[in-house]
């Protein structure tokens, strides 16, 4: 762990260095002495673009991001995948690329603090709530605990950003968690609230794609008939993907990739048999996180 004083001092090369990396042009925060407003960001999933509008909502399908606002100034934080935000970003945090016999993941979750309200006021149209307040000290707790703390882990490490949830369809217990942007946001509400600000992280309401299983079996990587099965799935996968495939080849590898057998669990470097995932499959669901320490990121 690094001393406060030696975070402090990180900042700045911090924002310069996500700016070279071309995924977050991150800045430092600084603050006056007044009270910091916490305030709460939803829309509807991919609607910062043209193209999509606020279709996703309609499948309970929402971005979630915090602001932080004390009278004329505001800075935004996501929790994202670390790579410039595109089409192909977004696949690679879900698909795999193939080389050879090996499977190279591009998922990392990282931070990133950016100057101002991002996209503007009226681009979040499911919320834009104060749901708390607090000090400057409070903030940079926080930022230093949390956000900085993740964001010095190379890019190779965890956390990975996951897009769903396994759940047990005869306990209902997590079987594998999910690693999202509105999980990040609980995280650093649950960091407010553990620094004496009046908040309740566990009645934000966040997107989480379910898998209902019955149960789930960690994969021998090392079986060379174990992992053949894994290689092919996540083969199909990417060739579902792939731009100019026909439409009958990417509903004939869906159909194959149906029901859900195997998924990568990148926060524990492990890949999971799906026993008896059954139609339909997967569910979007807009709901609160019922439970502390679901969400582990350091």
């Amino acid at each position: 762990k690094l001393s406060q004083c030696a975070m402090r001092a990180s900042l700045a090369p911090l924002a310069v260095a996500a700016a070279t990396q071309q995924w977050c042009n991150g800045v430092a925060p600084v603050w006056g002495s007044g009270p910091v407003e916490v305030v709460l960001l939803q829309a509807p999933l991919f609607s910062e673009s043209p193209a999509h509008h606020q279709e996703a909502g309609w499948f309970n399908l929402f971005h979630t991001a915090a602001a932080f606002r004390q009278g004329n100034k505001t800075y935004s934080l996501e929790f994202k995948v670390a790579a410039p935000p595109s089409a192909s970003s977004t696949v690679d945090a879900i698909v795999p690329h193939v080389n050879g016999t090996q499977l190279v993941w591009r998922n990392a979750a990282r931070w990133c603090l950016t100057e101002g309200l991002l996209y503007g006021a009226g681009h979040w149209t499911k919320r834009l709530d104060v749901v708390a307040q607090v000090s400057p000290a409070q903030f940079q707790q926080v930022f230093e605990d949390v956000v900085l703390a993740t964001n010095f882990t190379a890019l190779d490490e965890a956390p990975r950003y996951n897009y769903f949830r396994i759940l047990s369809s005869s306990s209902g217990e997590n079987l594998l968690e999910d690693l999202t942007c509105g999980n990040g946001i609980v995280r650093i509400l649950e960091a407010l609230s553990a620094a004496g600000v009046s908040v309740d992280p566990y009645k934000i309401p966040i997107s989480r794609l379910t898998l209902h299983a019955a149960s789930v079996e960690e994969v021998d990587t090392t079986d060379a008939k174990q992992w053949a099965e894994v290689l092919g799935y996540f083969t199909t996968q990417r060739d579902l993907v792939k731009p100019g495939i026909p439409v009958e080849k990417q509903i004939e590898d869906l159909l194959a990739l149906l029901p859900v057998r195997f998924v990568f669990d990148g926060n524990r470097e492990r890949y999971l048999r799906v026993v008896r995932n059954r139609f339909p499959y997967i569910t979007p669901k807009y709901e609160t996180i019922h439970h502390r320490g679901a969400i582990a990121m350091v």
